[in-house]
């Protein structure tokens, strides 16, 4: 049992079909890097993931990235769902997504919406239509 089991509670990691989730602790001599830098003035998901070339999105590094891989995701705030395709393999083989150290880095799935609200309110139920210059959106919220 690694030091990292050891310090805490493994019915925390149970999986559905009832086995336990195997923790490693990573050893990996990453083979390569990708970076994701949203600020770089040559950030493009067209590009090679290269400290000089990085990408703007998280997602396009997690739909190349591998087992040997780490992504390094630069300062900045980053509103996407990232769902990597690929995944470690060994305590040698490791996928890593990782902020760059000492950098502010934000990972949201949420989005930043601007427009008119307007509400309309029934009983305990408020409807709130956001009306953007892209689309309007309609959210109903229950109020007890």
């Amino acid at each position: 049992m690694s030091r990292i089991q050891e310090d805490i509670d493994m019915r925390d990691f149970v999986l559905p079909n009832g086995n336990m989730l195997e923790l490693w602790e990573d050893k990996t001599e990453y083979k390569r890097v990708l970076h994701v830098a949203k600020k770089h003035a040559r950030a493009s998901d067209a590009g090679d993931g290269s400290a000089d070339k990085p990408f703007v999105t998280i997602k396009k590094a997690a739909d190349i990235a591998d087992a040997g891989d780490m992504v390094l995701i630069h300062e900045g705030e980053y509103h996407e769902t990232v769902r990597p395709l690929g995944s470690g393999k060994s305590p040698t083989e490791m996928l890593c997504f990782k902020g760059e150290e000492g950098a502010k880095v934000v990972i949201t799935g949420a989005e930043i919406l601007k427009g008119r609200i307007e509400n309309q309110r029934a009983g305990n139920t408020v409807i709130l239509l956001l009306k953007t210059t892209y689309s309007s959106i309609r959210m109903q919220m229950y109020i007890w």
